[in-house]
C-alpha cells in the first residue's frame, strides 16, 4: 500500500511537472513587411512537439492616434488556422486604446511542429489601414480580465494551446526589447511593444534653384542609418496640393550624413507663369517619415502657355492655360497615332485658364494633349499611367 501511494504521489508530481514545463510559450511583437504592419511572434521556454489548437492575440495602439484605423490579416503563416476578429476600446493604467482581438482556431490540417526551445516563429502579420499610425505605436497585450467592452467582451487575451492544453508563460507573457509583465496570468495588463525604432533622417538644408528652365533641388541630412528607405519628391502649384514626382533610394553607405539632388526639368511645360512649389518627404522602413519645408521657384512669362498637372497621369489632371487675350480655346487629346480621343471647348480669358482632363478611361501610353487658342496652337506629350 505504502509503495502504491508513493508510485501514485509520482505519477502525480510528474504529470503536474509536464503541464508546468509546457506553459513556456511567449510572444512578441516585430515590425511587418509593410510598412504599416506587424508581425506577432512566439517562443518557447522548453522544446515540444505538437499543434497549435487555439490562439488568442491582441493588438492595440493608443486612441490618440485619432479615429480608429481598419486592421486585418496580411499573413497568416500557420496553416489550418482560422481567425475570427473583434474589437474593443479599453482603458488601461497607461491611458485608452484601440483594440483588436484575432482569435485562431485550428483543425487537423495544423501542422505538427517541433518548437525548439528559444526559437522564434512567426504567428500572424497584422496591417493597419486609414488611419497614420506607425509599427512603433503598435503593442500586442494581454488586457486585464480580457478587457470590459467590445464585440467579445473578456477575450483580449494572449493565449496559446496545444492540443488544447494551455502552454502559456503565465508569469512572463511577452518577450523582447519592450516588454512589461506583471505576472499576474490573465487578470493583469502585460504587454509587447516594438522596440528600437530609430528616429526619421534630420534634414540638415534644403534648397531649390531655378537655372535656365529648370528646377535644381539639393537636400542634406543627417542621422541615416540602415532604416531609411527612401525620398519622395513633391510638387505643387498652388503650395497645399502636392504630388510625388519621383523617388530616391537612400544610399546606406555607412556615412550618416549624406546630400542629395534632383532636377526637375522644363519648367515652362508644367507651369507657363507663376511660382512652382517644392518638398522632400524622407520615409522609414517602418513607415516613420518627416518632410522639409517648403520651397518656391517662380516661372516668369506673359505670353500663350500650356501645362498638363499632374504628368504623369493615373486618373486626373488639369490642363492650364496661358492666354495674352480672350479667346474661344479648344483642347484635343490625341492617341500616338494621331486619333482624336477627347475634345473639349473653353471660352478663355486673358490669364490662367484650366480644364479638366480625364484619363481614367484610357490605357496607359503617351498621347498628346493639342491646345488651339486663335493663332496660337502648343502640342504637350502626356503619360497615362
Amino acid at each position: 500500500m505504502i509503495l502504491k501511494k508513493t508510485l501514485t504521489a509520482f505519477t502525480t508530481l510528474l504529470l503536474l511537472n509536464t503541464v508546468v514545463s509546457a506553459q513556456t510559450f511567449q510572444a512578441t511583437i516585430k515590425t511587418g513587411t509593410q510598412a504599416n504592419s506587424v508581425k506577432a511572434s512566439i517562443k518557447p521556454g522548453g522544446s515540444t512537439d505538437g499543434q497549435i489548437s487555439s490562439v488568442q492575440l491582441s493588438f492595440m495602439v493608443p486612441t490618440s492616434v485619432g479615429a480608429r484605423p481598419a486592421a486585418s490579416i496580411l499573413n497568416n503563416p500557420i496553416t489550418g488556422l482560422s481567425y475570427a476578429q473583434y474589437e474593443s476600446t479599453e482603458t488601461l493604467a497607461d491611458g485608452t486604446y484601440y483594440v483588436w482581438e484575432f482569435d485562431g482556431i485550428g483543425g487537423a490540417t495544423v501542422p505538427n511542429v517541433n518548437y525548439t526551445a528559444g526559437s522564434e516563429y512567426d504567428l500572424l502579420e497584422v496591417k493597419f489601414d486609414n488611419g497614420t499610425l506607425t509599427p512603433s505605436q503598435v503593442r500586442v497585450a494581454q488586457i486585464p480580465n480580457g478587457g470590459i467592452g467590445g464585440t467579445s467582451p473578456g477575450n483580449y487575451n494572449f493565449y496559446l494551446a496545444m492540443s488544447g492544453t494551455d502552454v502559456t508563460n503565465l508569469t512572463a507573457q511577452f518577450y523582447g526589447g519592450l516588454v512589461s509583465n506583471d505576472g499576474n496570468n490573465y487578470a493583469g495588463y502585460s504587454w509587447a511593444a516594438i522596440n528600437g525604432i530609430a528616429l526619421p533622417v534630420k534634414f540638415t538644408g534644403f534648397n531649390v534653384a531655378k537655372v535656365s528652365n529648370n528646377a535644381l533641388l539639393n537636400w542634406s541630412i543627417e542621422n541615416e542609418s540602415a532604416l531609411t528607405d527612401h525620398y519622395e519628391i513633391e510638387r505643387s502649384l498652388n503650395a497645399a496640393n502636392f504630388s510625388k514626382i519621383n523617388s530616391t533610394i537612400a544610399r546606406n553607405n555607412g556615412a550618416s550624413s549624406n546630400s542629395y539632388n534632383y532636377t526637375d526639368q522644363n519648367l515652362t511645360a508644367i507651369r507657363s507663369n507663376g511660382y512652382i512649389y517644392y518638398r522632400v518627404k524622407q520615409v522609414d522602413k517602418d513607415g516613420k517619415f518627416v518632410y522639409t519645408d517648403i520651397k518656391s521657384v517662380k516661372v516668369a512669362g506673359s505670353g500663350f502657355g500650356v501645362s498638363v498637372y499632374p504628368n504623369p497621369v493615373v486618373s486626373t489632371s488639369e490642363v492650364n492655360i496661358n492666354l495674352t487675350a480672350d479667346v474661344k480655346v479648344n483642347i484635343m487629346v490625341l492617341d500616338a497615332a494621331g486619333k482624336l480621343i477627347q475634345a473639349g471647348m473653353i471660352d478663355g480669358v486673358k490669364g490662367i485658364n484650366t480644364w479638366a482632363l480625364n484619363m481614367s478611361k484610357l490605357a496607359t501610353g503617351t498621347y498628346m494633349v493639342k491646345v488651339v487658342a486663335g493663332t496660337e496652337i502648343q502640342t504637350i506629350p502626356v503619360i497615362k499611367k
